[in-house]
């Protein structure tokens, strides 16, 4: 198994970014078209304001590609707040499954066989023409 090796650091704000994934799973704030309008709108906020956190983070880690990443969704984030924009069930589940993704990379990170799966379906994740932009 090939790895690659964080400094302790780097360590410390990856699991700090995988602990915040976790916890925006699981609050369920990243779920769309499940709860009231304006539950959305709230939604929205909050996501765009993790998402340039957890981009910040991952650029002081070093990880500027997922880094971008994260910028990527928070863009698209915010032109779907500025248009107020209502997610068909289609979108709901592409919008709302981005933190598994990026859970799922940040989890492979170290075993070079295992990220590229990871990586793969990031990337198609953030590909899609469900997204704004």
């Amino acid at each position: 198994m090939t790895t690659q090796h964080l400094t302790e650091e780097q360590q410390e704000i990856v699991d700090l970014l995988r602990n915040e994934l976790a916890d925006i799973i699981d609050s369920g704030i990243s779920q769309f078209g499940a709860t009231q309008e304006t539950d959305d709108r709230v939604s929205l906020d909050e996501l765009t304001f993790r998402l340039e956190h957890i981009g910040n983070a991952l650029n002081m880690a070093g990880m500027s590609g997922l880094a971008s990443c994260a910028h990527h969704l928070q863009r698209n984030f915010e032109q779907v707040a500025q248009q107020q924009l209502q997610a068909n069930s289609d979108q709901a589940l592409i919008w709302s499954s981005w933190p598994e993704k990026m859970l799922g990379y940040l989890q492979y990170f170290s075993d070079i066989q295992k990220v590229a799966g990871a990586v793969h379906s990031l990337l198609d994740h953030l590909q899609s023409n469900l997204w704004p932009a």
